[in-house]
């Protein structure tokens, strides 16, 4: 059983010197574009190093933009398939199927159908509770339904901050409904925040950690500004994909 997440990276792990309480809700918190989940995949594969298990929720990416972030951090995605499995979000679908032997379809805006992809997913990992993360990126994503919005806002309060649960790293942008993301943020046992700073820097702070210390100074991340670039253009080009389907329904 997994206590703690230990980032394994110098630079976070002196922010962190007793890394994250497990278990634990995190919310990374930012302006869109700012890389939050390139901070979010850290805590990911080191979680995946530590022997724990993952369902990665692909709300605004596809799986070979989440196993390319996992690579930066040194996991071969080959390697951890049977500690992965992934929940691709389709706004299409209308029931839950899986696709693949480690991937889950599933319209997430729906609550009812999210509750059932995470217990679907968790059985895909065959792991205990306590052993699984969840992981995802752009949640907000999901308040542009009109239909559904509102609904799965409140099931995610629900999933993500009732105490002693299941662990889980989630990024959120504060460029749409700050409100909601401000209640994410007052409930999340751990706060971060990222921004970028021009011409092209990705700057990282702890605001708050659960019961652990940390050090609150706003630090630069040692990413080169080409990666940052990359994959900043991909991530945006999948986001403008979804949101005008999301804002539909």
């Amino acid at each position: 059983m997994i206590d703690r997440i230990t980032a394994d990276q110098d630079w976070l792990d002196r922010l962190l010197p007793e890394g994250l309480p497990v278990p634990s809700s995190t919310i990374i918190s930012g302006p869109g574009g700012s890389g939050k989940p390139l901070v979010g995949a850290i805590f990911l594969a080191a979680w995946l190093k530590h022997g724990g298990s993952a369902l990665v929720f692909l709300i605004n990416s596809d799986r070979t933009y989440a196993e390319r972030l996992l690579t930066m951090y040194g996991i071969i995605p080959s390697e951890y398939r049977s500690q992965i499995a992934y929940v691709d979000f389709d706004p299409s679908f209308d029931s839950i199927e899986q696709t693949q032997p480690d991937l889950i379809k599933s319209n997430i805006l729906k609550p009812d159908l999210l509750e059932k992809s995470i217990e679907a997913g968790i059985d895909l990992l065959r792991s205990p509770e306590s052993d699984v993360i969840l992981y995802g990126a752009a949640l907000n994503i999901l308040f542009f339904s009109p239909t559904w919005g509102e609904k799965i806002f409140e099931r995610w309060k629900v999933i993500l901050f009732q105490p002693g649960r299941l662990t889980s790293v989630f990024s959120v942008s504060t460029s749409a409904f700050r409100e909601k993301i401000l209640q994410f943020e007052a409930l999340a046992d751990n706060l971060m925040y990222s921004r970028i700073e021009k011409p092209m820097a990705l700057l990282f702070k702890v605001a708050r950690i659960k019961g652990a210390p940390f050090a609150p100074e706003e630090v630069k991340v040692p990413l080169t500004e080409e990666t940052l670039l990359n994959l900043k253009s991909e991530s945006s080009r999948l986001r403008k994909r979804i949101i005008p389907v999301v804002s539909a329904i």
